[in-house]
């Protein structure tokens, strides 16, 4: 069997391909939503006897874009957070061996001069993390 090593870039890099994917999304779905709606109006008027005009055809492209993009942008929520809760295990891991070797060099004394940084505890007063 394999070794498997943590490596903690590799969970960055997914989380930031998330990122790059919800964005791709709300594009997308924007995209969907002009091209759809205009599909479907044209059809509407066509079959209503009714000439299309370039106004009217302009007036449903953003409609369906508006509406593509705010679907989108629902569907992407749900990828930034789960990007999220990525880089969320990612700074509990890295801050769980920092406070362990902090621990250690208390428990054991320093390893040959070495001082590990003190632990990162956040204070009541620190601003949110964005």
């Amino acid at each position: 069997m394999a070794s498997v090593i943590y490596n903690p870039e590799l969970l960055k890099d997914f989380a930031a391909r998330l990122y790059r994917r919800a964005t791709l999304v709300t594009v997308a779905y924007g995209v969907a939503g002009v091209l759809i709606v205009i599909f479907l109006g044209v059809f509407a008027i066509a079959a209503n006897g009714g000439a299309t005009s370039g106004a009217g055809v302009l007036c449903l492209a953003f409609i369906g874009g508006i509406l593509g993009a705010m679907l989108g942008a629902a569907r992407a929520f749900r990828l930034k957070l789960e990007a999220q809760l990525v880089l969320c295990q990612v700074q509990i891991a890295e801050q769980t061996l920092q406070t362990l070797g902090y621990l250690a060099m208390m428990v054991y004394g320093p390893a040959h001069g070495v001082m590990p940084a003190r632990p990162l505890v956040p204070s009541v007063q620190a601003p949110p993390p964005r």
